[in-house]
């Protein structure tokens, strides 16, 4: 057997050594694509069923029920179908229904302009006496530690206690004029030194922090401020 020329072996062995590293050059390290989950639809559920019902709250219940308020009242979803709270022979005579609030004890609230409503059973309570329709533009709700409710609005905040007890958080300024609407409310004015004198046009939201201390946040002329204080 003839023996290769060295010559020979070693062209070939260059062109099979620059064929190796022409195709290692040619790959690409692997790199996995990450997808963005959220950016699957069938990851979302969409619910035709409320469409046009001008929704403006929700809120879930311990048994897991899920409460919407609209327009027209209140719907409940159990995960399967929905129901509309919303005829005036429920007792829901006032709408829209700005908020609805599940409690903590199982309580279902609902907050239209002029009314607080309790579900009993099929039918809603109204909690405050307001003969004479005075429109509050009830807004945020909120639970103390004792159960008891805070609700905000453009007049002050309200504040329903599990004995029946009506206070109404307000200014001075503002105590005649609800007064003249013939609520039955304890009315405690906040000092006139702590407002700085002026007048607030809305209590925009309100917290009840760790300690039980609670914080208004009121808007007076152009500007913020913020109360804390702690509720007897």
């Amino acid at each position: 057997m003839k023996s290769i020329p060295l010559i020979r072996y070693f062209f070939i062995s260059f062109f099979m050594v620059v064929m190796v590293d022409a195709d290692l050059s040619g790959m690409q390290p692997y790199i996995p694509q990450v997808v963005n989950p959220l950016s699957e639809s069938w990851r979302w559920k969409h619910f035709p069923e409320l469409e046009g019902k001008g929704v403006r709250n929700i809120s879930e219940g311990i048994d897991g029920k899920v409460w919407v308020a609209v327009n027209d009242g209140v719907y409940e979803y159990d995960g399967y179908s929905w129901k509309l709270f919303g005829r005036e022979e429920e007792g829901l005579n006032d709408l829209p229904v700005n908020r609805v609030y599940a409690a903590k004890d199982g309580s279902i609230y609902a907050v239209s302009p002029r009314q607080v409503f309790m579900l009993e059973g099929e039918s809603w309570r109204p909690l405050i006496d307001n003969p004479n329709g005075f429109v509050f533009e009830f807004d945020r709700i909120r639970e103390l530690e004792n159960g008891s409710l805070m609700i905000s609005s453009n007049a002050g905040v309200l504040h329903l206690n599990k004995r029946g007890q009506r206070d109404f958080y307000t200014s001075s300024i503002k105590v005649d004029e609800l007064k003249n609407a013939s609520l039955d409310f304890n009315w405690i004015r906040v000092p006139e030194e702590v407002l700085g004198g002026n007048d607030f046009t809305i209590v925009s939201d309100i917290l009840v922090d760790h300690n039980g201390y609670v914080w208004f946040s009121l808007i007076i002329g152009d500007y913020g401020y913020l109360l804390k204080f702690r509720p007897s």
